[in-house]
């Protein structure tokens, strides 16, 4: 199925400059009418599949699967800049799995992965237009979302965590996920930026019951638990898996 995605892609991005081509030199007009109907096809495209994303407490609740609830800083998503993103591109390090540091390129890719060990679910961030990619997303009242995460937790097969420097909101969930998670069902994201690690550390440190290490290794970006809370870098999903009774993450690429 990846293969078939990349090759379809491929295939637009082809066609796209093709278009482009075209426009410059003799056939102006026709290859402007491509080039622009493939580029608004792809905005469709992408519009289409992050509506799809939109769902509710009711559909979530009533999920016969077990979730993955993700945790995020809606600071860190919101901020996500064109800076952020190129500086990302060429500085920032990939998740197993994924083809870039781009957040948005890695959620949607890494939500792949995360919805065979269950339906990986998030709180929308309050006044986005379109849901940011990756989990499925549920809008709540400011009343309401504590009581819908505390229930998320208490049934979730895993707790993926991406913080950011700081959060009131995502503190609250994390002393929530310390208090009724197991910690083997914990799985930390850490920053696209190796110069962000130490601001995260700092942040997670005052709330996990044991410090995380002052470094990891530079191309490793995930760390599990044990099931004292002793944090256990890894490289790649592979022992997150095992732990949920899974060979391995379906779909795998050389990523891994």
């Amino acid at each position: 199925m990846i293969d078939l995605l990349k090759t379809l892609l491929l295939l637009l991005v082809s066609m796209i400059l093709v278009g482009s081509l075209l426009a410059l030199f003799d056939g102006k007009i026709l290859g402007g009418v491509i080039a622009g109907f493939i580029m608004g096809g792809l905005f469709l495209y992408s519009r289409s599949q992050r509506k799809g994303l939109r769902t509710t407490v009711e559909e979530i609740d009533n999920e016969k699967r077990a979730l993955v609830i993700y945790l995020r800083s809606f600071r860190e998503e919101s901020n996500h800049t064109l800076m952020a993103r190129l500086k990302e591109s060429f500085f920032g390090i990939t998740l197993p799995g994924t083809s870039s540091p781009i957040r948005e390129i890695e959620q949607q890719n890494f939500a792949m992965y995360m919805n065979q060990i269950g339906v990986y679910t998030a709180i929308g961030r309050p006044g986005e237009p379109l849901p940011f990619p990756g989990a499925k997303k549920v809008y709540v009242a400011d009343d309401e979302w504590k009581a819908v995460i505390s229930r998320w937790i208490d049934r979730s097969a895993a707790v993926v965590l991406e913080p950011g420097r700081s959060g009131e909101g995502l503190s609250w969930e994390i002393s929530r996920v310390v208090k009724n998670a197991k910690p083997e069902d914990v799985l930390v994201i850490l920053p696209q930026m190796r110069s962000d690690y130490e601001s995260v550390r700092n942040y997670l440190n005052k709330l996990l019951p044991k410090p995380i290490p002052e470094k990891v290794k530079g191309d490793i970006r995930l760390i599990t638990f044990k099931s004292d809370w002793e944090p256990f870098p890894i490289r790649d999903l592979f022992p997150f898996f095992k732990k949920h009774g899974l060979d391995g993450p379906k779909n795998i690429n050389q990523n891994f």
